[in-house]
């Protein structure tokens, strides 16, 4: 496994007080987008759930999907663009919305265990920024927050379970710290396992200088008290 690298991402804003990460290209849904709904990409149509309607181990929820755009360089910076798409359960059409977020930030080195999970190979401290805020969403009960803001630490493992480097068609895993659902401390999750989630590296090697491209999809579930989310 090659040395390490860290990802964590500082949010400003607050954060949706629900939460959990899923895989697959598709939802298991039986409403699933017919073409129509305005605020998905083509590459998407009749592929979300636009209904809005999930649940995980703690209930119902609302349905979010994330797709993000990133670039780091052999330096160690990292830069990316995030759309986070949120679907209600509870209300119309109408209500959807979509934010954006800037991502910034360099890499760190270290253990993968101490850095938070043991079978990624890249890391970034990264801060997080509004571009646009249409949701109105807690980001706080998902990521890490601070004076400062909200953070996330993303873990990128870019090697298949044999520890071989994947092809270009292959895809990469990412997981992040979040806080446990009864807010008591944080836990590795998912965030982005979706098939087209990938790594295009500039040269031979998996890592950086390297563009990548993630995209997940959670059931964020509301819940009481000053907990956050809970992922499965």
């Amino acid at each position: 496994m090659r040395t390490s690298l860290v990802l964590l991402a500082l949010l400003t804003g607050c954060a949706g007080e629900k939460t959990d990460a899923t895989d697959g290209a598709t939802d298991d849904s039986d409403t699933i987008d017919d073409g129509t709904h305005p605020l998905v990409p083509e590459e998407f149509a009749n592929l979300w759930n636009t209904s809005g309607e999930c649940s995980n181990e703690f209930g119902d929820g609302d349905k979010m999907y994330m797709v993000g755009e990133a670039r780091a360089e052999a330096d160690g910076s990292f830069t990316a663009t995030e759309k986070v798409w949120f679907f209600y359960a509870d209300e119309p059409n109408s209500e959807d919305c979509v934010d954006t977020f800037e991502l910034s930030g360099n890499a760190v080195f270290g253990d993968p265990g101490e850095l938070g999970y043991v079978s990624a190979e890249e890391f970034y401290d990264v801060r997080r920024e509004f571009v646009e805020n249409n949701c109105n969403e807690r980001y706080n009960r998902i990521y890490r927050s601070d004076d400062d803001g909200l953070y996330q630490r993303l873990m990128i493992d870019t090697l298949n379970e044999f520890n071989d480097q994947p092809n270009e068609n292959s895809k990469i895993s990412i997981f992040h710290e979040e806080r446990n659902f009864f807010g008591e401390g944080y836990v590795s999750k998912s965030y982005a396992q979706e098939n087209g989630s990938k790594i295009t590296p500039d040269g031979e090697t998996y890592g950086p200088p390297a563009s990548y491209r993630w995209i997940g999809t959670r059931c964020n579930v509301a819940f009481g008290g000053g907990g956050g989310g809970g992922g499965g």
